[in-house]
């Protein structure tokens, strides 16, 4: 169980007691007093999903999240994105020249080894990043998150 230490009030009760939990099946944070009388929190109860509402820490890691998950809805700002990730691209699946899905290399793995490599020491990459419809990355989100560890 996760607690909030931020000061929200309860929405519930108004109160101003810690911890405080976030659910995002009913977007409201609950003192844990208001949160065990919920009639969705009563044991056996599960959401649209079939899963029980889960005690998130704080809304703002919620928000945060959101953000990182969610595709912009502008095609404009989305296709900026898309450029300014395209360095980081190593690899994705495209249509050869009869229209099969194949594996494309854009050599940012070999670009890498080559920058990294020194006469007394090679570096290995340990860590992929993806990068999806938002435009966001593994590695991207990963930073966010490590931010996000210090509202907990």
């Amino acid at each position: 169980m996760f607690s909030s230490k931020i000061n929200t009030a309860c929405e519930i009760c108004n109160e101003q007691q810690l911890p405080n939990y976030f659910c995002i099946d009913c977007d409201t944070t609950f003192c844990a007093r208001c949160w065990s009388e919920a009639r969705a929190h009563a044991p056996g109860k599960v959401n649209r999903d079939g899963v029980a509402h889960e005690m998130l820490p704080d809304k703002e890691v919620v928000t945060r999240l959101k953000d990182i998950f969610t595709p912009p809805n502008d095609p404009e700002q989305q296709r900026k994105l898309h450029k300014s990730d395209a360095g980081s691209k190593w690899f994705g699946v495209t249509p050869n020249a009869d229209g099969v899905p194949a594996l494309h290399d854009y050599g940012r793995y070999s670009s890498i080894m080559r920058e990294s490599s020194t006469r007394h020491s090679k570096r290995w990459p340990q860590l992929v990043s993806f990068v999806g419809q938002t435009g966001k990355t593994i590695v991207g989100i990963i930073i966010v998150r490590g931010s996000l560890l210090t509202l907990i």
